[in-house]
């Protein structure tokens, strides 16, 4: 199975203060290998053919990057410092393939395959699928309701989980890896604007269409946008773990 990826790595990784001076939050070292390196490489061993790096902040350290280290695929680079939305929407207007885009954010850690993410978006042919997992244990902040048909109904902020009365089945955390519909989606961000894919775009493409979630189970998810979680991750990801994830061999 081949696919094309939207990847945003344009955030300036403020959350993470000197640990990020001068070095774009996708650079950051997992257990001495930048994280862009082992997710690139792990995007190309599950299938993609095209790459499209969308930057921002310190784009032209990105750029020197790619090019030192993977001057063989086929890689694009736009920059598109204005939010998330602008940033799909860049990617899709340079894509050479016209029918999905997969989109993942940067800076998160997942276990998980992204080529089946792609069979399960082409085989419901949903406009969108939200990759998500149980919000058990998990800031609420953001929950995305799920109905009994695995449809995304709507984005809540701090409720709680299903009641009697609740015409959703139940609440899940956005993982922050996604498949569109690439003409659908292209002229829904150019026809309904929206800076951000996850406050603007997301909340009205469920009102218009429809968007399931591809239910995430593994445990392993992190966003090392902070100093603490960035801290954490050699514990939580040892070497072996990194190992398995990224097709990789670092001992």
């Amino acid at each position: 199975m081949s696919f094309t990826t939207c990847l945003l790595v344009g955030g300036k990784g403020s959350r993470l203060g000197t640990l990020a001076s001068g070095s774009p939050k996708c650079l950051m070292p997992i257990h001495g290998i930048p994280f862009l390196k082992l997710l690139i490489h792990k995007l190309f061993w599950e299938g993609c053919t095209e790459l499209i790096l969308v930057t921002g902040h310190l784009s032209e350290v990105i750029e020197e990057f790619v090019a030192a280290n993977f001057a063989e695929r086929k890689i694009t680079i736009v920059t598109e410092s204005t939010g998330t939305g602008k940033a799909l929407l860049a990617a899709t207007q340079v894509s050479t393939q016209h029918y999905d885009i997969l989109c993942i954010n940067g800076d998160t850690l997942l276990d998980i395959q992204y080529d089946q993410v792609v069979r399960y978006h082409r085989q419901t042919n949903p406009v969108a699928t939200i990759v998500t997992t149980a919000s058990h244990g998990l800031p609420d902040v953001g929950a995305i309701q799920i109905d009994r048909n695995n449809r995304v109904i709507g984005f809540r902020e701090k409720v709680a989980f299903e009641t009697p009365e609740s015409n959703f089945l139940q609440l899940a955390i956005n993982c922050g890896c996604y498949c569109f519909n690439l003409k659908y989606v292209k002229e829904f961000i150019e026809n309904n604007g929206g800076v951000s894919l996850e406050r603007d775009i997301l909340p009205k493409l469920v009102q218009t269409a429809e968007v399931l979630s591809f239910n995430y189970t593994n445990s392993a998810l992190l966003d090392f946008g902070t100093p603490d979680r960035l801290k954490t991750l050699p514990a939580k990801f040892p070497i072996i773990e990194i190992n398995r994830i990224f097709h990789v061999g670092l001992l």
